[in-house]
């Protein structure tokens, strides 16, 4: 990204963000959600998931929430609950972009804030990597307030930190076209019940398939296609993903919780509360309702 690119991109940041704050949040969320989902979104009787993330985001926010969406507090949490082998090892951390000495990183390395989403930046060859570029990216995303840009409440006031960590590499002796990238296990009153499972190709093209926790593929799409390859395995070690997955929600009537997979190692890459801002694209929009279900009514939790 070229400093103009970035004095754009940012100047255009700032006029929305003056121009979000003369709304409320109820407004800003209906008029979300509507426009992405082409329904008038239901807070008083919320049915579908969707509905059910926006009214947690008006009406159901947590200091815990704000605790473990903090990409750097999340992983001492996870360290002290279920130990350090499952967090991912970190070279660093930094309070601003000016302590960062690209000189004195590892050849390979991931980069990103603690505070937002999209900011995570790879560097497979330090010597073959555009740290300049970077450098503006994560500039920009230092500066990007979550809460006026999403409404997601959690985010506002979590102490911006940059992170380095080690690079894991998820495809090493496998086939990169049936190895899942990520897991995310959705988890209602700490219990696992879905597993949102993503996928890039070689051509670099995303696919997102849905399980079961008897990883049975789901009859829904997730914004992206489904990945239909015959030798898609369940992991082996799938029963103790689950069990940590539950272990880690317990506290919460929903969580979704985000997890690779390295040579049947687990690591925890983080939590979310309210996935895709509460506009989550089922395909059919049925299933919407299908995995709301699965949030109980009233159970005191939030």
């Amino acid at each position: 990204m070229n400093k103009f690119t970035y004095y754009n991109k940012l100047l255009d940041y700032k006029i929305k963000l003056i121009l979000s704050r003369f709304v409320s949040d109820k407004s800003y969320l209906q008029n979300k959600f509507y426009r992405k989902l082409n329904y008038t979104l239901n807070l008083d009787q919320p049915r579908t998931f969707n509905e059910k993330i926006n009214s947690r985001m008006i009406d159901g926010y947590q200091t815990k929430f704000g605790l473990l969406a903090d990409k750097y507090l999340a992983r001492l949490y996870v360290a002290a609950e279920i130990g350090d082998k499952y967090v991912i090892p970190l070279i660093d951390v930094f309070e601003s972009l000016e302590d960062v000495d690209f000189s004195a990183l590892p050849n390979s390395f991931v980069i990103k804030c603690n505070h937002d989403s999209g900011s995570t930046l790879i560097c497979n060859d330090k010597n073959n990597y555009c740290w300049s570029s970077a450098e503006s990216k994560l500039k920009l995303c230092l500066k990007r307030d979550m809460y006026y840009r999403t409404r997601e409440r959690h985010y506002y006031a979590i102490r911006r930190l940059i992170l380095c960590e080690e690079k894991l590499d998820v495809f090493k002796n496998c086939d990169q076209e049936t190895t899942p990238e990520l897991y995310r296990v959705h988890c209602f009153s700490g219990k696992a019940q879905f597993i949102e499972v993503d996928f890039t190709d070689r051509d670099g093209q995303e696919k997102i398939n849905l399980y079961d926790t008897h990883w049975t593929l789901q009859p829904v799409t997730l914004g992206s296609p489904n990945n239909l390859n015959e030798n898609i395995k369940a992991p082996a070690c799938l029963s103790e993903l689950l069990m940590l997955s539950a272990q880690l929600t317990a506290d919460f009537d929903y969580c979704r919780i985000d997890w690779f997979i390295v040579d049947n190692q687990i690591y925890f890459s983080e939590f979310t509360f309210t996935p895709y801002a509460g506009r989550m694209p089922f395909n059919p929009p049925s299933f919407d309702m299908h995995f709301g279900s699965f949030w109980p009514e009233s159970e005191g939790r939030a």
